[in-house]
């Protein structure tokens, strides 16, 4: 059974008990490792300083202290106050409606503005838009709470959520960057689709079209995670992603949900096809994608782990070098001396305490994740009860 199933969901406003949020573990967890790592980076750094300066000289000169005070406002300073503003983050709901709390002020969304169309989906499938708010706190996301929190928070939301209405235009025009400053100009119309370009110049009717694949981040989200328009010789691929609460398209034009109900109105539902990525999987294809979702961002997750791989190996070269021009000048030196003495005490500190037990998590995470999708799917395709969603 698919755990939304036990959730019970309000049907009104008024019956919505108050319920208050905090940040998951996880993120704090991540922010106080990040914190201890860079206060032993810039206790080494120091340290180190030291030993080029003259003891007596380093720690009676204002100069110096004046460094120090610089690089503990610039390192040490901003990440104790992101983990304060996690220990001070809050959700909550109640009857009035959807609540955040960042550092001290409450910022509040009645379900009017739900009910009313006034709240649009964020590109992914855990966030709303207010866009008569200003930019840094137009946004609410939930993903930072646990995940059975995090659910009931959304189908809440959804209950009482109604889509913005949509205003299609007569033509809709597309910039697609294609090679260096070149772009490829995507124009449709009542007639059809025009593709223009460095060297290209191609019409299609409607009736060309052969497959128009939706991938939406949740079943009622009006907008895409990635959209693929199959035409006689080319795709046309669109998606959405998310980097720091910013939307990043791969064109330049209308938003996903005017180019998802343009092409749908056009376009019969027998070619077309739609999955999705969150929510209770209807079909084995849902769960394809998703796991074709997951391989993605694990690659992704093992190209930076290589990056970090990499300089790890470049450290721990560096540390061999040193230490063997330490044992050689400081013959009965040990191991905490030569430490404390190299340039490497703050980089192997962020790569031990951070980088090393985020990776881990992650890696693991992964894992779970992909074994929960293949056993779903795998009940799926043998006919384990797939039912459409609520």
């Amino acid at each position: 059974m698919d755990k939304s199933d036990t959730i019970a969901i309000p049907d009104t406003p008024d019956a919505v008990e108050p319920r208050e949020f905090r940040m998951t573990r996880v993120f704090v967890r991540a922010s106080w490792m990040g914190l201890v790592a860079t206060v032993l980076f810039v206790a080494g750094a120091v340290w180190n300083r030291s030993q080029i300066v003259d003891d007596y000289d380093f720690w009676h000169s204002p100069d110096e202290w004046q460094l120090i005070a610089l690089i503990v406002l610039v390192t040490v300073v901003p990440v104790f106050m992101n983990l304060f503003m996690q220990y001070r983050w809050r959700l909550r709901l109640d009857a009035q409606g959807l609540h955040r709390r960042r550092l001290f002020r409450w910022q509040t969304w009645p379900w009017e503005f739900f009910r009313d169309g006034r709240i649009a989906r964020g590109s992914t499938w855990d966030a709303f838009v207010n866009p008569d708010e200003p930019w840094w706190r137009r946004t609410i996301g939930v993903s930072m709470v646990g995940e059975e929190d995090r659910e009931y928070v959304l189908r809440v939301c959804l209950q009482f959520w109604t889509p913005p209405p949509v205003d299609l235009p007569e033509t809709l025009t597309l910039k697609m960057p294609s090679m260096g400053f070149n772009r490829t100009v995507i124009t449709m119309s009542s007639t059809g689709i025009d593709v223009s370009g460095p060297g290209v110049l191609r019409s299609y009717a409607w009736g060309d079209v052969q497959r128009l694949h939706i991938t939406r981040v949740e079943e009622k989200h009006p907008g895409f995670y990635s959209l693929k328009l199959a035409l006689p010789d080319r795709d046309i691929d669109l998606q959405v992603t998310n980097q720091n609460g910013t939307d990043v398209r791969t064109w330049s034009g209308p938003n996903p949900e005017v180019v998802s109900a343009f092409l749908k109105a056009r376009i019969p539902p027998a070619r077309t096809e739609e999955t999705i990525l969150w929510g209770k999987p209807v079909a084995p294809k849902d769960l394809d994608s998703r796991l074709e979702e997951l391989r993605k961002q694990y690659r992704q997750f093992l190209a930076f782990a290589a990056v970090i791989a990499v300089v790890a190996v470049a450290v721990a070269v560096l540390s061999a070098v040193e230490a063997t021009k330490f044992f050689r000048s400081h013959p009965n030196g040990s191991f905490l001396d030569y430490a404390l003495s190299t340039e490497a005490l703050g980089l192997w500190a962020m790569i031990l305490v951070y980088a090393l037990p985020v990776f881990t998590f992650q890696w693991f995470n992964f894992r779970k994740v992909r074994r929960e999708l293949e056993v779903e799917r795998a009940r799926l395709a043998a006919g384990g009860g797939a039912t459409a969603p609520d």
